[in-house]
């Protein structure tokens, strides 16, 4: 007698890595209430937000949405009207746009804003360097 084949094994369905929490994670990036105006006129109301080391955040919406005036504000680009940003725990509101380099908190340009004869690496490498004056290196904790 011939025993019948099993049926053929179903393709392992793709797995999903494991979700992780940050909540509870200390904040690397925090902003709270920010608002920043052009002239008279507001550009963002209020914007709060938390990002622990390892989170993968995406800043989304419409044109005109604030997407880039929050990124230049982040940078250092764009006074703040109200609020505050701390960077790893320390307040970097007052902080000038190169210091905050200095720091390590950059930004990756996109589109014209990059060296269009280097690689992708290349051009996020860029944005890790802070101009040296004569006196020697900027400060940088460790």
């Amino acid at each position: 007698m011939v025993e019948p084949e099993p049926p053929a094994a179903e393709p392992a369905a793709p797995v999903e890595p494991a979700a992780r929490d940050f909540s509870q994670a200390p904040p690397l990036l925090e902003v709270d209430d920010m608002v920043v105006n052009y002239g008279r006129i507001q550009a963002l109301h209020g914007v709060s937000l938390r990002v622990a080391e390892g989170e993968l955040v995406t800043l989304l919406g419409a044109n005109g949405a604030g997407k880039t005036t929050t990124m230049r504000a982040l940078s250092g680009l764009l006074p703040l009207t109200r609020g505050k940003i701390k960077f790893e725990g320390r307040d970097i509101t007052q902080m000038k746009a190169h210091e905050r380099v200095t720091q390590g908190l950059i930004q990756a340009p996109e589109g014209r804003g990059v060296f269009p004869g280097m690689t992708v690496q290349e051009n996020l490498d860029m944005g890790c360097y802070g101009r040296v004056s004569s006196s020697g290196p900027p400060d940088r904790e460790a």
